[in-house]
């Protein structure tokens, strides 16, 4: 794993430096988070502010270092503690003692998150076909309309109860906010290529919730459907999370 960090001031051509660089040698690039945090709740941080901003940016980094080998972050938490120090005077600890994976820890992580996911996988495609409820659109054509056909995409072609999205996005929640912290927040850059941009969330199960409800905002859960799958993915995580592992 090689990991990149760009250091300086707002301003100097950073950012587009690293972009270019991510781009010539195939690397991850990773974004400031503390610019997408200040654009939602503004720059006038305190001190609970600023270690959510770093330790954000370093969940970011560990997650993304899992993923891919060569890694290109636009600042780390040294920068966040520099911010620290001219906003406030002072440097909190916690800033300074920012998390480096090892080895280990990094593989370890890594088969929980995968471990959770798989399982996840498992027992909802069992409760699907152990309960085979209908989807909404079974329901709308043979009881109010069956012309009716939902506008956003297509219903996939098994049962509905519980919704697979909800189970895996809760046990995927669950694994993460264990390792990195309940409130750790971070930004996703997977859809980037598609031009929808960075996504920064304040914390996994936020990512994991709005990830449920996109099921039923599509027309292919209900509710029950969603909420079900939500918290079976918490019971697959907190089994996975009691395992117990060797180094």
């Amino acid at each position: 794993m090689t990991l990149i960090v760009l250091h300086g001031v707002e301003s100097t051509g950073k950012t587009m430096l690293g972009r270019r660089l991510a781009g010539a040698f195939g690397a991850q690039f990773l974004p400031e988070f503390g610019r997408a945090f200040c654009e939602i709740h503004g720059t006038d941080c305190d001190v609970e502010d600023l270690l959510a901003i770093g330790h954000s940016q370093q969940a970011n980094i560990e997650v993304a270092l899992l993923e891919r080998p060569t890694v290109i972050s636009d600042t780390d938490s040294l920068m966040t503690a520099a911010w620290a120090q001219m906003m406030l005077g002072e440097v909190p600890p916690a800033l300074l003692k920012a998390r480096k994976a090892s080895l280990a820890d990094a593989a370890k992580t890594f088969a929980l998150l995968n471990i959770a996911m798989s399982d996840a996988f498992v027992a909802s495609w069992a409760t699907k076909y152990s309960l085979n409820l209908l989807r909404p659109v079974t329901y709308v054509q043979l009881v109010i309309d069956s012309a009716w056909v939902p506008t956003l995409m297509d219903n996939p072609p098994f049962p509905e109860y519980p919704s697979g999205h909800s189970v895996q996005s809760s046990a995927a929640a669950g694994v993460l906010a264990q390792v990195f912290g309940a409130q750790t927040g971070f930004t996703d850059n997977t859809h980037n290529d598609r031009g929808w941009g960075p996504r920064s969330f304040k914390d996994f199960q936020s990512a994991a919730d709005e990830a449920a409800r996109s099921r039923l905002y599509a027309g292919i859960h209900f509710g029950f459907g969603v909420n079900g799958g939500q918290a079976q993915g918490r019971c697959v995580a907190a089994k996975v999370l009691a395992l117990k592992y060797r180094r």
